[in-house]
């Protein structure tokens, strides 16, 4: 095994999946892949607690795609290459019980105030090249980079200044051929799904497969290029106290995977929703309308950016962990800290 900083190919093939996952998310179902969205409706207990006559029952599509995450991360484990690259697997990745706990509290506040996260703003947003989701963008990275780098000279139990990346994890070395087979067939299969999909009659139960295979694509491509790792992220940030080990990767992940989907909204999709075309499986787009630069965004994003520096994950890294339980069990954790701080915002609004 070979000590790596980053992969320029798997964070290559790794955005190109996610890219892909994107586009075919808004075409065939018009809507933009925001995970922590989804992730909020499905787990809204509000939703499903009101007067009989007022239940909005089970949001499917997004079920699915959550599922299609999970079902991604399953894929990954079982295939030897591609696991030990995606996770952790011979030791647990050292995060506090008390930074878990406040990092998912802080990261459902911070997505649900700020009406996004990575997916929704770093990618659909800077594709669509939408004004609020630059300024989100900016600064959930901002606090990113300020409370790791200003956490390692705090000592205490909430920073919990032992970052996994000083642990100097080892990165293996990537299977480049065996990816970019497994890459080529899952696009092949997006060919082939498009097709299905804009000729068959009954959109209906098609429109549920597409958002499944839309989550498994998107996971692999988080699991190619690392970004199940927490220290991955938090290495992309940790630029003053160690750049020896700084990671790029998430800059190349976010760059291949905005460029395609920055392409086709510009050329494409973003016309159709001009000339009040429809996608594939839907009646209509259901994309943000907002321009506004609110204070609630600048402040939900940068809690969100708290909590991204605090855990090195996002919404979508955390449901894919969900099958690396035994080597991360805090993701457990995280996970319901991040549907309780949803619901608290909920309850308030």
């Amino acid at each position: 095994k070979k000590e790596m900083a980053f992969s320029f190919s798997a964070g290559l093939l790794g955005g190109i999946l996610i890219g892909s996952s994107v586009v075919m998310h808004a075409k065939v179902l018009g809507r933009v892949t925001g995970m922590s969205g989804m992730l909020k409706k499905v787990t809204n207990i509000f939703r499903y607690t009101k007067k009989n006559e007022e239940k909005e029952g089970i949001p499917k599509l997004e079920l699915y795609y959550i599922g299609g995450l999970i079902v991604g991360g399953g894929i990954l484990a079982a295939i030897p290459q591609f696991r030990e690259l995606a996770f952790h697997t011979k030791e647990v990745v050292e995060t506090s019980m008390a930074r878990s706990i406040i990092g998912g509290l802080i990261l459902g506040l911070g997505t649900s105030y700020g009406c996004g996260c990575t997916s929704g703003h770093m990618i659909c947003g800077l594709a669509r090249l939408s004004k609020r989701s630059i300024i989100a963008t900016a600064t959930f990275c901002g606090v990113a980079f300020a409370t790791i780098n200003i956490g390692k000279t705090l000592d205490n139990n909430i920073i919990d200044t032992a970052l996994p990346v000083l642990r100097q994890s080892h990165f293996i070395e990537p299977n480049i051929g065996l990816m970019a087979t497994f890459t080529g067939a899952l696009l092949t299969g997006y060919g082939l799904l498009y097709k299905y999909a804009s000729g068959i009659h009954n959109k209906e139960k098609v429109k549920y497969l597409v958002a499944l295979y839309n989550g498994v694509v998107f996971a692999i491509g988080l699991g190619f290029s690392g970004m199940t790792k927490p220290e991955r992220v938090q290495g992309f940030f940790n630029m003053l106290f160690s750049p020896k080990y700084y990671d790029a990767t998430l800059f190349m992940v976010a760059g291949f995977a905005v460029l395609p989907a920055l392409i086709v909204f510009q050329t494409h999709i973003l016309k159709e929703i001009q000339d009040k075309k429809q996608p594939v499986c839907e009646e209509s787009y259901c994309f943000p309308v907002s321009t506004k630069i609110t204070p609630q965004l600048v402040i939900g994003s940068a809690l969100f950016g708290l909590a991204w520096g605090l855990t090195g994950v996002c919404p979508g890294p955390l449901m894919v962990n969900l099958v690396n339980v035994q080597a991360y069990p805090q993701v457990v954790v995280m996970i319901l800290s991040t549907i309780a701080g949803m619901n608290i915002y909920s309850y308030f609004n």
